[in-house]
């Protein structure tokens, strides 16, 4: 009965355990019933079955593309990380391959467009698989954080936790599994793979593809020699001396030497692909991020139509949202009338003229941002004030001898930080720049066009290199109007004015701070070092009343400020768009 009851509770565990045990064909037929069950199949006479997967994503996506991409994001694409640990790789590869398909048929429903498609975007025929490679990118590299299920380690993984471990509680097992004392860390799986075991073969052979992905990874951004790391390394020592799980350190070392090489190849392509501008100005902005990685809030939510044309113009391909007026002319649009709707969006978001505004202008996206940046800084306590009448004593206190008043545009604030009052101690960048200062500030909106394709200067990082420049010129302006003022006024040449002495007075030297919000949701360091002074106050109002570090609290608020301004941007493009568009149509 006692061998009985073990037997029944043996099949019991091994039954919840979710994992196939028995022979090999019995171990495929159970997987194939897995990729059924996720990714649909199809029946017998011919029609599609949808799987788990479909049911959830599909209808999600149609009500809110975010939250379904999100879904995407932290839960479908992780959904065989189990069996992929526990069974062989040689019977988990079809079924990976499965989920990938059904990943990128479902990611397409998400995002209106296949973003991993690699035939030729029209008009840029160069690098046509870029825009795949990068959705596949890590999101702090741009990409959208989708992991191919093929190419991962789960096994590995698996067996670099498992076989140490076994060997220690079960010495019996050593002859088989080898010696992982730290002292045979150069042969530390070298016993188990000449025992002639499948794990132990196809172990190897895990360890010998990553090594080779690592490899083909340098080869494509011209490292060589490859930089040396545990990957370069004999397969017999994989796992010795990581801190982390052998397939985090694998993938880090992998997806960081493949940015490297879209690097390369960004450089190859034409200055006005839009592929290349929408990389250049987000893929490493934290804000932009804030797109793919953060789950949707619920004051700065998208619509299902607004994600997926954020989302195609954040990589730089056609809005599908557009596609029934492209090449229709935009015939109020003052610059250029002879401009025509393109296929990615760029003329109808730099067209200007009120009728072909529908109800969403520039100067919208532009007092918006200005209404969040003010809202956020009032509610960390630090006082701000219009800008606009600043200069009004100092103006009127000088008589006009020449009619430059509309130069007075030229230095109208829009808004004034009070920050004379905050303690100089504390830490942090904002509170370094604008701690014990008043500080003039002006919100600059940038849509894509040729300033995101001019020549950098060589000292300067490409990223977000347009909202950088455009930051940069905002005191130059003001002091140059400045200058003008007090000289139309009657201030010699070489002379500081009135005016400019006013100006003098705010700020580091006189520095006026420019928020740059770009065309691809990104942002410049001025608006990061905003967020900061208001993290840094909120943090340190928080900590008064509440259990938690410093850290930790300065943390949460500056995740928050970034996740919401980052949506904005998004949100407040797609908008303009879709209106624009219908009043075109």
């Amino acid at each position: 009965a006692s061998v009985m009851e073990a037997n029944e509770f043996i099949l019991e565990n091994l039954a919840k355990s979710n994992a196939a045990i028995g022979d090999d064909e019995f171990v495929r037929a159970y997987l194939k019933e897995k990729g059924d069950t996720l990714c649909g199949y199809t029946a017998e006479d011919g029609s599609h079955v949808q799987g788990s997967l479909d049911k959830l994503i599909t209808p999600m996506a149609e009500l809110d593309a975010h939250s379904a991409a999100c879904s995407m994001f932290y839960s479908a694409q992780c959904r065989l990380d189990y069996h992929l640990a526990t069974h062989l790789p040689s019977q988990t590869r079809e079924l990976a391959e499965r989920m990938d398909q059904c990943l990128r048929r479902l990611y397409e429903t998400v995002n209106g467009v296949d973003l991993m498609d690699e035939t030729a975007a029209p008009g840029y025929p160069i690098d046509p698989a870029f825009t795949a490679d990068r959705f596949r990118l890590r999101t702090k590299d741009g990409g959208s954080g989708y992991r191919v299920t093929k190419d991962r380690a789960n096994f590995a993984n698996a067996m670099n936790q498992c076989a140490p471990r076994l060997a220690e509680f079960f010495p019996s097992l050593a002859p088989l599994l080898g010696d992982f004392d730290p002292d045979n860390d150069d042969t530390r799986w070298s016993l188990f793979f000449s025992s002639g075991s499948i794990y132990a073969t196809e172990l190897k052979s895990e360890f010998n593809r990553l090594k080779s992905m690592y490899l083909d990874a340098c080869q494509s951004a011209a490292l060589d020699p490859p930089p040396p790391c545990f990957l370069t390394d004999p397969v017999e020592t994989f796992g010795r001396g990581l801190e982390t799980k052998i397939q985090k350190s694998a993938f880090d070392l992998i997806k960081d030497v493949l940015f490297q090489a879209i690097e390369i190849r960004v450089k190859k392509m034409n200055r006005d692909d839009p592929r290349r501008r929408s990389h250049l100005g987000s893929a490493r902005d934290k804000m932009s991020h804030g797109l793919q990685l953060g789950h949707p809030l619920k004051n700065m939510s998208l619509s299902s139509r607004e994600y997926q044309t954020a989302m195609q113009s954040l990589y730089g391909v056609a809005i599908s949202a557009i596609h029934h007026i492209v090449g229709q002319p935009i015939a109020t649009n003052y610059t250029d009338r002879s401009s025509r709707v393109d296929l990615y969006g760029e003329n109808i978001k730099t067209a200007t003229g009120p009728s072909t505004s529908g109800g969403s202008t520039a100067i919208e996206l532009h007092h918006g941002f200005l209404s969040l940046i003010i809202s956020a800084l009032k509610a960390a306590g630090i006082k701000v004030t219009t800008g606009k009448d600043v200069f009004v004593v100092a103006v009127n206190n000088t008589p006009l001898s020449t009619p430059q008043d509309k130069l007075l545009q030229g230095i109208l604030a829009d808004g004034v930080i009070h920050a004379k009052n905050l303690p100089l101690s504390w830490l942090g960048i904002g509170m370094g720049r604008y701690g014990g200062l008043n500080t003039l500030l002006d919100v600059k909106t940038l849509a894509p066009g040729t300033k995101y394709s001019t020549p950098l200067p060589a000292n300067r990082s490409p990223y977000s290199a347009v909202v950088a420049t455009r930051q940069d010129l905002v005191d130059r302006e003001y002091h140059a109007a400045a200058k003008k003022l007090d000289a139309a006024r009657g201030t010699p040449p070489d002379t500081i004015g009135p005016i400019e002495l006013e100006m003098n007075t705010y700020g580091h030297d006189g520095k006026v701070l420019g928020l740059v919000l770009g065309a691809y949701g990104e942002f410049s360091q001025g608006v990061y070092e905003i967020a900061d002074l208001i993290a840094t106050k909120r943090a340190h109002d928080f900590c008064e009343l509440n259990n938690m570090s410093l850290n930790q609290a300065k943390s949460m608020f500056t995740r928050s400020l970034h996740r919401k301004w980052g949506l904005y941007a998004h949100r407040g493009w797609a908008i303009m768009v879709h209106q624009r568009s219908r009043h075109l149509s």
